[in-house]
C-alpha cells in the first residue's frame, strides 16, 4: 500500500513537472490573421498580444494581395516602401510572420484592396 501511495506522489510530481514546461501563450505564443478565400477582409480584424508574441497573416483567397503597415513609433511618415514596418506581397498560400518587440497599435491593411484593414494592439 505504502509503494502504492509513493508512486502516485512521484507521478503527480512528475505531472506538475510537465505542466510548467508547456509552452504557454503571451509572450511566446502566436497568432494568425487569415484572409478568407473569396473575400477581401482579415479575420479576425483584431488581435491584442503581449510584447515578444509572433503574428502570422494568412492568404487562403485565391487573389494577391500586399500586405502594408507603417510603425506607430516612427516619428515621422514613411516616405518610401522600405521606410515601413510591413511591405510583403502576399501571393495565394502565402504566409508571413513577425514578432512584435514594442508596444503600440499597429494598423495594417491590403494596398491593393484599401477596404481590407485590421490591427495588432501590443501590450506590455
Amino acid at each position: 500500500m505504502r509503494k502504492i501511495l509513493l508512486f502516485q506522489v512521484r507521478l503527480f510530481i512528475l505531472a506538475i513537472f510537465i505542466a510548467g514546461n508547456l509552452p504557454t501563450a503571451g509572450a511566446e505564443g502566436e497568432v494568425a490573421f487569415k484572409i478568407p478565400d473569396g473575400r477581401t477582409e482579415f479575420s479576425p480584424k483584431l488581435h491584442q498580444i503581449k510584447v515578444g508574441t509572433g503574428v502570422k497573416w494568412i492568404n487562403e483567397d485565391q487573389r494577391t494581395h500586399f500586405l502594408t503597415a507603417a510603425d506607430p513609433n516612427r516619428k515621422e511618415p514613411a516616405r518610401i516602401v522600405t521606410d515601413l514596418l510591413i511591405h510583403q506581397l502576399m501571393p495565394p498560400g502565402e504566409v508571413f510572420g513577425m514578432q512584435f518587440d514594442k508596444p503600440g497599435n499597429y494598423d495594417f491593411f491590403c494596398a491593393i484592396h484599401m477596404e481590407m484593414r485590421g490591427t495588432v494592439t501590443v501590450v506590455p
